[in-house]
């Protein structure tokens, strides 16, 4: 829900706010970021991190079913095997 078209690679998502819209623990948030991940949905283009003004910042996504940066979507899913 927060790809817009044009930020895939800059899609902020916490686990915070994952855990709020989907009514889960963060345990079991943390656990989706890391399958989705792991099977090749996701790719992580920025760690979290403590940003300059004292608060946190989420990690940046990107989508691999959409192209990154002019280059052509990897759709790395397609690989994964059980």
């Amino acid at each position: 829900m927060q790809f817009n078209g044009n930020n895939n690679g800059a899609i902020f998502l916490s686990q915070r706010d994952a855990t709020e819209a989907l009514n889960k623990s963060r345990e079991t948030v943390a656990s989706y970021f890391a399958e989705l991940e792991a099977k090749g949905f996701v790719l992580k283009t920025e760690d979290h991190c403590l940003g300059f003004n004292g608060k946190g910042r989420s990690a940046k996504w990107a989508l691999t079913e959409e192209p990154l940066n002019a280059a052509p979507a990897t759709k790395d899913f397609v690989n994964w095997k059980k």
